[in-house]
C-alpha cells in the first residue's frame, strides 16, 4: 500500500497566489478605502494610546519632582 506524501494536501505556491490575486483583484476601491481607513484608525488608536501613555509618566515624573522639592523645604 503505497500513502501520498505529506505535503500532498496543502495547497501549491501557484494556488495561493492565484488565490491572492483573486482575491485583491475583487476588492473595489470603495473596499480598499473602507480597508485603509480602518487601519488607519486602528493605528490613530495606538499612536494614541502611546502619546497618553508617555504623558502620564512625565506627569508622574513632574508631580515627585514637585514632592521631593516640597519636602526638603
Amino acid at each position: 500500500m503505497r500513502t501520498a506524501p505529506i505535503h500532498a494536501d496543502f495547497p501549491s505556491a501557484t494556488t495561493l497566489s492565484g488565490a491572492g490575486i483573486a482575491v485583491v483583484g475583487g476588492l473595489t476601491l470603495t473596499q480598499w478605502l473602507a480597508i485603509g481607513g480602518f487601519a488607519l484608525a486602528v493605528a490613530g488608536f495606538f499612536v494614541n494610546l502611546w502619546f497618553k501613555r508617555r504623558m502620564a509618566q512625565l506627569r508622574e515624573r513632574e508631580v515627585s519632582a514637585i514632592e521631593r522639592g516640597a519636602g526638603t523645604a
